[in-house]
């Protein structure tokens, strides 16, 4: 039955936009204000595109593993769900700062570019 589950893609995608679901969440209910959704949608977005950058030199240290081209199979989505989740990063941060001055006065940030 698991096997199903995962194999499924529509499964796999629900999987990955179950933490989105969970921040937009809290964020409607009105538990947590923009500025503090800019730390998870930024982590999360990290880790989906770690992962999919990873799993290549993964394949060639490991050698072709049954998990790891369960992976492979689905890098593309990995890739966008981190495109979503900086996405939802960005939009969080614009309704954070509030107007394109602030915005720009810290354009020129170490942590607006390593962010």
């Amino acid at each position: 039955m698991l096997r199903i589950i995962l194999n499924n893609k529509g499964a796999f995608w629900a999987l990955l936009c179950l933490p989105a679901l969970l921040i937009l969440q809290r964020y409607a209910s009105g538990e947590l204000i923009a500025m503090d959704m800019l730390h998870p949608t930024g982590e999360w977005s990290a880790r989906f595109m770690i992962a999919a950058m990873a799993l290549s030199p993964l394949l060639s240290l490991l050698g072709p593993r049954p998990w790891l081209i369960w992976f492979i199979q689905r890098r593309r989505a990995l890739g966008v769900a981190a495109f979503v989740y900086a996405v939802l990063h960005l939009i969080f941060y614009v309704i954070d700062m509030g107007n394109l001055e602030d915005i720009l006065a810290e354009f020129l940030a170490l942590g607006i570019w390593t962010g």
